[in-house]
Parts: C-alpha cells; structure tokens; sequence
C-alpha cells in the first residue's frame, strides 16, 4: 500500500512539475503600444502691424485693425502701401498696385480731379477687415472724412514678390468713424454668403454680373454718397495684373 500511495504521490508531483513547466514557458504577449501623441501645432503668428507701419514709415493717417491682422506679411505690407497710397493721393504709387481694371478706374478719377478733391479730404484710412477669398483675400479699407466713413473693398492676390489689388463692391453707407466698420457687413450683398473661403473671384465676378453691377472692367462706375457729395467708385475689376 505504501508503494502505491508513493508512486501516486510521484505521479503527482510530476504532473504539478509538468505543468509549472508548460506555463513557465508560455511568453505574454506585450501590451499594445501606446497611441502617438496628437501634436498640437499653435497658428502661425499674426503680423505686428504697429511694428510693421512703422517699419514701412506710413503716413500716420494710415491704421490697421490688430484684428484684421493677417499671418502672411507679403498680404499686410501691400494693404499698408495700398492704405498709404490712398492717404496721400499718390495716385502713380496706388496705379502700381492695380490690375487693369482698377487702374481704368482710377484714370479716369484723375481725369476728372475726383481723385484730388476726395483725397484731400481723408482723414484716416483703416484697414479694417481681411477675409479669405479662393487663393488670396478681401481687404477693406474705411475712409474716414469729415463727418464719417465709408468703406472700398480690393480683392488681393499675390503675383511675384508682390500684391495684386483689383477694386470690389462693396456695402454702401456710410458709420460715425473709420474703426465702426471693423465688425460691420462689408460685403455686397450677392457676396454675403458663408465660406467665402471656397469662393473664387470668378465665382464673386459672375454673382455681380449677374446682379447688373459692371459687366466689364471699368465699366459703368458706380456712385457712393458720403458726407462731401457722392463720390465714383470701383466696380470689380478685371483683366491681367499689373498690366499698364
């Protein structure tokens, strides 16, 4: 009986060893590895326009909204030079920065001496408001004038080293000062729709064919009231950058 109860005690003991053995050498599998951290990229800075007026030695009627700011400086150097150009009726400096259509325009500005009358009454000009527009941007500038302020919009797009500005619509009225227009509705109407991020100039050029207001580069300028007499501005212009 001792034998037996020895030999079933072995047994036991070899089955326990066998399976400490089988488990000892069973590997686990490693824990998945962790996800990879979400990198978070902050937005690129925008542009110090205080620092960037000074810079370009503005004239000193020439303001930018800090919230209009954009991040590219090629975009906010133009707008200051187009904002300069227009502070200070420099007309040759301002036809440099226009396409065809906008150049007609202003020709014919000077022609008249509308160019010279209007200018020599601006008080400010504030670059108020940029907003994307396809590949480039809408700039609006508020001219602020004895008694109030109105606004001109320029589409921009840039072309080489440079910044391209073609004259836009836009709303008509006129606000108490320049800054009031920084969060106004600076839009034409047939413009005023959500992402115009995703709306090409061609698309915005159409809306406003469409809506009977210049059909041709230059053509047909329309007429905006301000405190000092109703004034021509630019329709949409049109036609190659920079032509002469």
């Amino acid at each position: 009986m001792t034998s037996r109860n020895n030999t079933l005690r072995v047994a036991c003991l070899l089955g326990l060893a066998g399976l400490i053995a089988v488990t000892g050498c069973e590997k686990k599998k490693p824990p998945p590895p962790p996800p990879p951290p979400v990198i978070v990229r902050p937005p690129p800075p925008k542009v110090e326009v205080e620092a960037l007026l000074q810079e370009l030695k503005s004239d000193a009627r020439v303001q930018f909204a800090e919230a209009a700011a954009p991040t590219d400086r090629t975009l906010a150097e133009g707008a200051i030079r187009l904002a300069d150009a227009i502070a200070r009726g420099d007309s040759a400096a301002l036809r440099k920065m226009l396409d065809r259509g906008g150049q007609h325009i202003l020709d014919e500005l000077v022609n008249t001496a509308e160019w010279a009358d209007e200018t020599a009454k601006i008080e400010a000009v504030r670059i108020a408001q940029m907003q994307p527009l396809g590949g480039g941007s809408i700039v609006t500038t508020a001219i602020q004038e004895p008694g109030g302020a109105y606004v001109l919009n320029w589409t921009a797009a840039q072309v080489g080293d440079g910044i391209v500005f073609s004259p836009l619509t836009a709303a008509s009225g006129t606000k108490p000062r320049a800054s009031d227009w920084d969060t106004a509705n600076v839009l034409f109407s047939v413009q005023d729709t959500k992402g115009l991020e995703n709306v090409s100039p061609e698309e915005v050029q159409k809306a406003l064919e469409e809506a009977g207001v210049g059909s041709e580069p230059g053509s047909n300028p329309m007429r905006k009231n301000t405190p000092g007499g109703p004034i021509t501005i630019p329709n949409p212009g049109g036609g190659s950058p920079g032509g002469g």
